[in-house]
């Protein structure tokens, strides 16, 4: 089996395209989020699982990094780029749409059949993107270790290190109020939605998670469409086993 990786500007956003060569058919598009600090080039091994599977896979940049690092933001201190954090979702979680849309004149991708998988802040976009802009032909999400819980974390953090407290006043503070996926439950009722993260993850708190997923279960109607996977002795780390679970997740609702 021969794959093609083509690594290209898509609509102006850098991308890294992986998907079976002479497949015969259009193939089910995932779009692969990574993580802060991180790059599109970095999800290679795993953007090359999925496209194993029957994927058109495109990872890109989230702003401000990989190929779109400004001058600006990389001349930042490291309190002051994390600070951005919420910012660089934000601005991604808009973007999306506008690379779906480029892909629909692709001779080898199925832009009707969409899922998103994201790593980390990747997650958190993709649990962003779901509930204020998802678009019809988005039909699976797949986070790990990314927490929908913004607000409660973000204030957690500055009490533990108060070099953040400058950088997030009270305007800012409900800013990220208002975006936080986990208040927008309802938006996504019995959408297709597999959330995972590591029992230790020392980043995104389990019990956020925990807490998401029971409340997310008492609204979907349609119990198979959601799904929660803990892993005991991981910590904020993209395993390799949390890719295949979603292999096999994708393959009720994409293939």
């Amino acid at each position: 089996m021969r794959f093609i990786i083509d690594k290209k500007d898509s609509g102006g956003i850098p991308v890294l395209d992986v998907y079976q060569a002479q497949a015969g058919r259009k193939l089910p598009v995932i779009l692969f989020l990574h993580g802060f600090g991180s790059k599109k080039e970095r999800k290679l091994t795993h953007s090359f699982y999925l496209a194993e599977a029957g994927y058109f896979v495109c990872a890109f940049d989230a702003f401000d990094h990989g190929e779109r690092l400004s001058d600006e933001y990389d001349a930042l201190s490291s309190v002051e780029q994390q600070s951005c954090l919420f910012d660089i979702i934000l601005d991604t979680s808009q973007t999306i749409n506008s690379i779906i849309d480029v892909y629909s004149s692709h001779p080898a991708a199925d832009t009707s059949r969409v899922g998103l998988i994201g790593t980390s802040m990747g997650a958190m976009t993709v649990f962003h993107y779901i509930t204020h802009f998802r678009a019809p032909c988005v039909k699976v999400a797949m986070p790990i270790i990314g927490t929908p819980v913004w607000e409660s974390n973000i204030k957690s953090k500055i009490l533990e290190d108060l070099r953040f407290a400058p950088y997030f006043d009270n305007k800012k503070l409900k800013k990220i109020a208002r975006e936080e996926p986990a208040r927008f439950l309802d938006a996504i009722a019995d959408f297709p939605l597999l959330v995972q993260n590591g029992v230790d993850d020392e980043l995104m708190p389990i019990e956020d998670l925990r807490d998401f997923a029971g409340k997310a279960q008492l609204i979907y109607t349609k119990k198979e469409c959601f799904a929660f996977h803990d892993y005991y002795d991981i910590g904020h780390e993209a395993t390799d086993a949390m890719i295949e679970t979603a292999i096999e997740w994708c393959k009720k609702y994409l293939l």
